[in-house]
This record gives structure tokens, sequence and C-alpha cells, in this order.
């Protein structure tokens, strides 16, 4: 199985737009208004976690600050 967002624990399909990110907090967008990164299920990236149906697991970071 490919390392993809697809198969990645943190993508939350969006029907038919692809998918949003949520290995990070939401985002500032435009200025006024928050969301997480869209992303294509064939896209990929260096923090890939495989999805597990079976996890239970909540994974807490570092607080960011984002927009100041």
């Amino acid at each position: 199985m490919k390392a993809t967002c697809k198969t990645c624990r943190f993508f939350e399909e969006i029907r038919f737009k692809g998918g949003e990110c949520r290995v990070n907090p939401p985002q500032l967008i435009e200025g006024y208004r928050a969301g997480w990164p869209g992303v294509q299920g064939n896209d990929w990236c260096g923090r890939f976690e495989q999805k597990n149906s079976t996890a239970t697991e909540v994974r807490i970071g570092e607080p960011q600050i984002v927009g100041v």
C-alpha cells in the first residue's frame, strides 16, 4: 500500500473535493477564517501514519501559534 493522503490516518475525506489534512490544527485562510489544508488522495508528505480503523488513541502535539 502506498503512503498517500488517502491511506493516512490524518486524512478526512470531503465528498467531491478530495479531503483535508488533519495532522495539525486549522490554519487561518484569507486572514479571517480557519480551516485545514485541502489535499488530494494521491498527495503525500513526510508525516504519514497508516490509517487503522481500530485505532482509538488521540495524539496531541505541541501547541502552535497561528496568525499573529
